[in-house]
């Protein structure tokens, strides 16, 4: 995706003093006081600091701060429009004037002292049609301001706004884009950007429904690696994320356009842990099925994904979900080659089950075997999403650390590879599995599917992967889950835009979800 980038056309004020004026409110003006007027050049678009054309626009209710002779900010009001300008007033002492700085708006103006100005950037706006209120400043010169950018700005168009969602977040991946920066009050100056990553995260928040909005962003100067966006909903559940920039340098008065993809499906792999209860294994302390049944439906309706393959499903565990997480169906057949729509309601019959939102249609399903003992069984969907027609294979591969073990799992690998040849040129491929790949076995099966070279690890294909580096947990809080065993792999009809493995359910849940964390990822198509 290219750069567009507009520069932002500087802003002239003269700066008027006057005197035995009425006040704004048209009451007479203190004896020790008197009124000081600055003129800005006056766009009738709203508010937005820039328009279109990159022309700064000003409204009634806007304020600028400006460093007067007694070492104080002193606030601005724009009063009126007169002449093609914006008149902007404040009360003054009759020996004071304005000095070094002017800046807009006023809730950027934090300090002033030696030269060196403290600058803020929001941690939150509100959502405003066009608003932005990206941080300018002027230096005095002889009573002329000549208003400048401060940094850049990136500006999102979003055609598709999910309906939950109250915010949207922009985040520079591990460096610092809101709180206090420093500027050097002179030719040039923009605010600099610190890397401090604990504030990485600008946040605007609007009402919910529907439709499309543009959200303007102001961004300090400086050098990002990533920056990323995301919706969330009012409990801060991450909706859709995309990637906005990466390896990209921003100057003092950058425009950066970019435009929310317009169909990313959200893709998560999850074993959800059989619902054996006699295995002594998931009895106790929230691993019983009774006790996770009532907390996975919940957690996967706010993970908001559009297809997911699973796997250690029941027929019993998939009527627990579906009865309550509205709006999605499943298909699949289980191990020992029974359909799911055959087996009734029963905790036996394990099953690799494909869930899809109920907006996506279902063209063909089948499945195959991928072990000669015919006890694990691939299943496949050909799916369409948003008129784009994919495939989507899932697995649960052969578990168990010795060699020969190993050596299983190749062929399964092999097996499904070949099936996925057969349609990856012309149509777009996901692949969803458990590969129960061991490391301490020297476990080949990933590097096998990655060098066979239709298939690459969406993981790796993540600017900014998100979570715990590997996804089984043995249902124990404390564990790092740094074994990873759980992947989606995707072919050249699918770009990345995130990746992340949710390690939430062991901090926020009263019940497991599963003794592996799901792995979730959101997809564009490739032009």
């Amino acid at each position: 995706m290219k750069t567009l980038q507009v520069n932002w056309l500087l802003v002239a004020l003269v700066a008027a003093i006057s005197c035995g004026k009425e006040t704004p409110t048209g009451e007479p003006e203190p004896a020790d006081c008197r009124i000081v007027e600055l003129q800005a050049a006056w766009d009738n678009d709203t508010k937005a600091s820039v328009t279109g054309s990159g022309v700064v626009s000003w409204s009634d209710d806007d304020k600028i701060a400006v460093w007067t002779s007694s070492e104080e900010a002193r606030t601005f009001s724009m009063v009126g429009i007169s002449g093609g300008y914006a008149n902007f007033q404040a009360y003054l002492d009759v020996n004071e004037t304005p000095e070094s700085l002017a800046v807009y708006p006023v809730r950027s103006f934090v300090t002033l002292t030696n030269g060196v100005a403290t600058i803020f950037y929001p941690y939150t706006y509100t959502y405003r049609e066009g608003g932005m209120d990206a941080p300018m400043g002027a230096i005095i010169n002889n009573g002329t301001l000549v208003f400048q950018h401060l940094g850049g700005v990136i500006r999102v168009a979003c055609s598709n706004v999910p309906a939950s969602a109250t915010r949207f977040n922009l985040v520079a991946n591990g460096q610092q884009i809101v709180g206090n920066f420093d500027l050097t009050v002179e030719t040039g100056m923009s605010a600099i950007t610190r890397n401090n990553s604990s504030y990485t995260k600008a946040i605007v928040n609007f009402s919910p429904g529907t439709g499309s909005k543009t959200f303007n962003v102001p961004i300090p100067t400086g050098h990002y690696n990533s920056i990323y966006a995301y919706f969330s909903d009012s409990s801060d559940h991450k909706l859709y994320e995309w990637q906005v920039l990466s390896d990209v340098t921003i100057a003092r008065g950058d425009m950066f356009v970019r435009s929310m993809p317009e169909d990313i499906m959200r893709v998560m792999s999850f074993n959800i842990r059989f619902a054996h209860d006699e295995d002594s294994y998931t009895l106790g302390d929230g691993r019983l099925w009774d006790e996770r049944k009532l907390v996975v439906p919940v957690a996967l309706g706010y993970r908001f994904f559009d297809v997911m393959g699973t796997q250690e499903n029941t027929t019993g565990q998939i009527d627990d979900i579906l009865t309550n997480l509205s709006g999605y169906s499943a298909l699949g057949t289980s191990n020992n080659g029974y359909s799911i729509s055959s087996l009734g309601y029963t905790y036996q019959y394990e099953t690799s089950a494909i869930y899809y939102r109920n907006s996506v249609t279902v063209l063909d399903s089948g499945s195959f075997d991928i072990t000669q003992t015919h006890t694990r069984r691939c299943n496949w969907a050909k799916l369409n999403f948003a008129g784009h027609t994919f495939y989507l294979f899932n697995a649960h591969f052969q578990v168990g650390e010795s060699t020969s073990y190993a050596s299983q799992r190749k062929a399964q690998a092999a097996t499904i590879l070949t099936e996925i040849g057969a349609v990856s040129s012309s149509y777009p491929v996901i692949l969803t599995g458990d590969f129960n790949c061991w490391d301490a076995n020297d476990d080949d099966v990933i590097k096998y599917i990655l060098d066979e070279g239709t298939m690459r690890d969406a993981r790796s294909d993540a600017l900014n992967p998100h979570g715990s580096s590997g996804t089984l947990q043995y249902f124990q809080a404390n564990n790092p889950a740094t074994h990873r065993v759980d992947y989606v792999f995707v072919n050249d009809g699918f770009d990345v835009q995130s990746f992340w493995i949710d390690n939430s359910q062991q901090k926020n849940a009263p019940a497991w979800e599963s003794d592996h964390n799901p792995v979730i990822v959101d997809l564009s198509w490739s032009d």
